[in-house]
């Protein structure tokens, strides 16, 4: 039996719609809490590896026990070793380079002869720019740029047609290049803890996006266009400064997990619940005064968490639930 979490709120069962009141209880505020394995996504997605060390919250940590992971690989050779191996052995080639928390500053020029790597990871360094070579290695499926103090890419990004998985969250980037026109199989995209305060255009491109994060950045609304990533399946908006939602988020029609506690928003648009496949919706720390009569229909949701909000009632289509 599903158990259904309403905070604020209520629990559900879906067999008979029954409700046990809860108390509001204080909302912790969690910070990145260090290294995990990412992506992960709800349950019913298909199992997908990528071998790359990302950032993980402690509140995205919690959800591991109850999904599915795509666990991280260890590679035969990563950090000091990897650069041992390529300054001592003129021969060694890998298609997995992992530098995570290798205290580089340049990235050493004996990598550029691994064109043909598949998974390029620099998690947390103190990068600040990448050689050219690096839009050259045309194979990769996997970018893990994250942790560094990039304030800037190059639009040469776009060469990198094959990738599956984009990292740069973590840094001071203050705008994304706007080159997602070519990078159409992308399937997971991290731009969290930025300076962003807009999404490039076309973002819209992304036919395949599943997951997107774009949390603790300074975004004060979504595009109209969001709508159109109709493969996405988990999206993560909060600690922003968004005011309201677009109409169009209503077409997100593959959508199961709605992230955007700690924003602004004070009302939702009633397309909201146009949102089918929606599991979770998580609006906690926000300024909703009302919610729209719509969320009644969103019939898979099994957690809608209110808490601190000014809220002074439930709509019907919530509240004809028998406590």
């Amino acid at each position: 039996m599903v158990t259904k979490r309403l905070w604020s709120s209520c629990r559900r069962k879906s067999s008979d719609r029954s409700v046990e009141r809860l108390g509001d209880s204080e909302w912790e505020t969690r910070e990145p809490q260090g290294i995990g394995s990412v992506p992960r996504l709800g349950s019913g997605l298909e199992d997908r590896s990528y071998p790359v060390q990302c950032r993980m919250t402690q509140a995205d940590a919690v959800e591991l026990s109850e999904l599915p992971l795509l666990h991280q690989h260890t590679p035969n050779h990563s950090g000091e070793d990897l650069l041992t191996a390529l300054t001592t052995d003129p021969a060694f080639v890998t298609d997995h380079l992992n530098l995570n928390s290798s205290n580089l500053a340049v990235l050493p020029d004996s990598l550029r002869r691994c064109a043909d790597a598949r998974v390029f990871s620099v998690y947390d360094n103190q990068l600040h720019d990448v050689p050219e070579w690096l839009w050259t290695f045309t194979h990769l499926h996997t970018l893990n740029l994250s942790a560094n103090a990039f304030e800037a890419l190059l639009d040469a990004l776009r060469q990198l047609t094959a990738l599956g998985m984009l990292d740069l969250g973590h840094n001071m980037l203050t705008r994304i290049p706007d080159v997602f026109y070519a990078l159409s199989s992308l399937e997971f995209l991290y731009l969290s803890n930025n300076r962003l305060s807009q999404l490039p255009a076309s973002m819209r491109h992304l036919p395949n996006l599943l997951y997107l994060n774009i949390t603790d950045n300074a975004l004060e609304r979504l595009p109209g266009w969001i709508g159109e990533l109709t493969s996405l399946q988990e999206f993560r908006a909060y600690n922003n400064r968004l005011t309201v939602l677009p109409e169009g988020i209503g077409e997100l029609c593959s959508l199961r997990e709605l992230h955007l506690m700690k924003n602004r928003l004070s009302f939702l648009p009633g397309t909201l619940g146009h949102c089918a496949r929606l599991e979770k919706l998580m609006l906690q720390g926000n300024a909703l005064t009302s919610l729209p009569e719509s969320l009644g229909n969103l019939s898979r949701l099994t957690e809608l968490d209110l808490r601190f909000n000014a809220l002074s009632a439930l709509p019907e289509s919530l509240e004809d639930v028998p406590a």
